[in-house]
């Protein structure tokens, strides 16, 4: 969390932040809504990730009455992968994460693409990581996930709101020049004291990719 995860997606300009503050998504409930909300679900192992219940929390949601795309990739390639994240509403990640943002809703996040993510670690997190570290995401506990998706589905500021909070952290926190800029400062051995981490302090005993009852 300290140091980032790089990021610069080649080849694919970025939308600007005013293009993201101007879109008007309208609520999948909204009258006269032209269509329906897009959800991306890009896992890189549908077992890990909990992709069946995605799935099956995207159709519940289908099921009363919400107006969803919902488009699920495997195995694609990443340009296809990227390519779907510009024209998505929002990703959902995974269920069971360790973080709030890992590499495919960062990618989502440069294009000011908002996520949201499983994981029992939004419990504690705060505990461990400082406001300026922790990315911008929906970061809930899995029992929460449909509720979260809902919710970005419902509002539409709410989209953009953290769509844009995503974005301005990746771009400005997260580019390759930064976090690199931080790795040197490791190399050179200047470690500033809120990058040290004692594993004892911490409560956190779950897994990613696992429910706890598998734990």
């Amino acid at each position: 969390f300290s140091l980032g995860i790089p990021l610069s997606p080649d080849a694919v300009p970025p939308r600007s932040e005013e293009h993201i503050r101007s879109e008007k998504r309208l609520p999948a409930t909204a009258p006269g809504n032209q269509r329906p909300v897009r959800i991306l679900h890009a896992p890189s192992d549908r077992a890990g990730k909990g992709s069946a219940i995605i799935r099956d929390t995207v159709r519940r949601l289908m099921e009363r009455g919400y107006a969803i795309e919902y488009t699920e990739l495997t195995g694609r390639p990443h340009a296809e992968v990227i390519e779907n994240v510009r024209s998505a509403d929002m990703v959902v990640d995974q269920v069971y994460a360790d973080t709030p943002m890992a590499v495919f809703p960062s990618e989502a996040a440069w294009f000011g693409v908002p996520a949201v993510v499983g994981g029992y670690y939004s419990e504690t997190i705060d505990r461990d990581v400082a406001p300026d570290d922790k990315p911008p995401s929906l970061f809930v506990v899995p029992d929460m996930l449909e509720p979260a998706v809902e919710s970005l589905i419902r509002d539409a500021a709410l989209r953009r709101e953290l769509g844009l909070a995503a974005f301005r952290f990746v771009h400005i926190r997260w580019t390759r020049k930064e976090v690199a800029s931080r790795y040197a400062r490791l190399i050179e051995g200047d470690v500033p004291l809120d990058w040290w981490f004692d594993p004892g302090s911490t409560t956190y005993l779950y897994g990613c990719g696992l429910p706890e009852s598998e734990v």
